[in-house]
């Protein structure tokens, strides 16, 4: 069991950074995050069987955060040229939050005869990351949220006959929250996070040749910042951006998650030869089925990718 304490880095108190139409704000008032882990685990040597080995390793874990730092995504800066909603990201305290989960493994390594050997790691996590409060309305962008809107309406970028409907948008999306600022709040989730990852890592070989392929699971992003769902980024949805014609770039992200809602997988393949102790060569084959993913909103994995590596030793 481990307790800690993070006084942050001085990039997140003072840096700022324009990328354009989206930038990261820094948080002077910032609070230092604290916590605790505990974990408890289990080794047992499953079987032996002449030179095979297989092992059974569990663990369960728990992780407790207060005034827990997450860099969030919203209406944080005022209105630029490139940047005219004032929208980026900003690391602020969102107060107290746990995670749970399990983690298993199966491990084997054996000679099989005839020079043929094999090893291979499969692995399973479950986790459950959650706010302890997702009332807690921690921060707030009333200002912000008004001044947009007065800037709306005076460019004549809002009919004021839909006034009333903004107004009651805004009121409700200007108080901060876990519940408010998340996509999916009914998950109760922490965003950006996976609550089960598979893994399997698969290696034989035979005298100067290893053949080998990591397979790697992980299931829907159930909860991201919900201003990647908004108006703001697609042009379906109707809410303050829409009807302001205030859209920043219509990336089809909330499309995109509703396409890849049974998840990630992603299969790698390696052949490798060894010509001398210091001398060898692989072949690798990365996302290899060519799945389509996101690492994280709007940012899309590598495709299949090819690549050729030699490897020498001096």
């Amino acid at each position: 069991m481990d307790k800690g304490i993070d006084t942050h880095r001085c990039t997140n108190c003072f840096l700022f950074r324009d990328a354009g139409e989206i930038s990261i704000y820094s948080n002077r008032e910032l609070k230092p995050e604290t916590g605790y882990t505990a974990e408890i685990g289990y080794k047992h040597k499953w079987f032996t069987k002449e030179k095979f080995t297989a092992y059974f390793d569990v663990a369960a874990f728990h992780m407790n955060y207060n005034d827990m730092v997450e860099y969030s995504y919203g209406l944080w800066g005022d209105s630029t040229r490139l940047n005219p909603l004032g929208v980026g990201f900003k690391p602020i305290n969102v107060g107290q939050t746990k995670i749970s989960g399990l983690d298993c493994s199966i491990l084997t390594d054996g000679d099989l005869g005839s020079d043929w050997k094999i090893s291979s790691r499969l692995s399973y996590t479950f986790m459950n990351p959650r706010a302890v409060d997702p009332y807690l309305v921690y921060d707030n962008y009333n200002d912000r949220l008004d001044n947009l809107l007065q800037n709306f309406l005076n460019e004549g970028l809002i009919d004021e006959t839909l006034l009333p409907l903004i107004e009651e948008i805004t009121a409700q999306d200007s108080q901060l929250s876990f519940n408010s600022t998340s996509s999916n709040p009914d998950s109760e989730t922490l965003k950006y996070r996976y609550k089960h990852m598979a893994k399997l890592d698969f290696e034989i070989s035979r005298k100067n040749w290893v053949f080998g392929t990591h397979l790697h699971y992980n299931s829907f992003m159930e909860n991201i910042d919900q201003l990647f769902e908004s108006g703001a980024f697609n042009a379906e949805v109707l809410d303050i951006f829409t009807l302001a014609d205030a859209n920043i770039y219509d990336m089809g992200i909330k499309r995109s998650r509703e396409r890849l809602i049974s998840g990630d997988f992603i299969a790698n393949f390696r052949v490798s030869y060894i010509f001398t102790e210091n001398l060898s060569a692989q072949f690798l084959v990365e996302n290899a089925f060519n799945r389509e993913y996101q690492i994280r909103p709007a940012s899309l994995g590598a495709p299949r990718f090819f690549s050729l590596k030699l490897t020498t030793e001096f």
